[in-house]
């Protein structure tokens, strides 16, 4: 009768983690775009128009308020 090999298995646990980390948000990514597109489709590209409209106001008012805040700075330290 044949002796039964032994078999051991090693797991680099860490790699193992990156790789299925990898693989989850390649696939989320690949399912938002999904969303996106189909989204998109029904409403014909008025969501993704309202965010980008919705994303350069913020840009602009947090741009507005960090001029403010630095030439109030400015001001005090003049005044100084």
């Amino acid at each position: 009768m044949a002796e039964t090999p032994s078999i051991k298995i090693q797991i680099d646990e860490a790699a193992l983690k990156e790789q299925v980390t990898k693989a989850l948000q390649e696939s989320m990514q690949d399912a938002a775009m999904r969303l996106r597109s189909a989204a998109d489709a029904l409403d014909g590209g008025r969501w993704i128009t309202e965010f980008e409209e919705y994303q350069a106001k913020r840009l602009r008012d947090e741009f507005e308020r960090g001029r403010r805040d630095a030439l109030a700075e400015n001001r005090e330290s003049y005044e100084r």
